[in-house]
């Protein structure tokens, strides 16, 4: 499915939602023992992207 929106909106959607849900747990603080941890980049970027698709839960 392709949408017509320019590069910053798939920019937002890609990268600026999920910080939003990143930025809320630093304020709040981690509620679940240590903040997570990856092996690398890659598994975090990755991790980013479930995090669009799936939303909060």
């Amino acid at each position: 499915m392709l949408w017509r929106a320019s590069l910053g909106w798939y920019a937002f959607l890609l990268l600026g939602v999920p910080l939003v849900f990143y930025a809320a747990a630093l304020w709040q603080g981690w509620r679940f023992g240590d903040p997570p941890h990856f092996a690398s980049l890659s598994g975090w970027l990755v991790a980013v992207l479930l995090m669009a698709i799936k939303g909060p839960s």
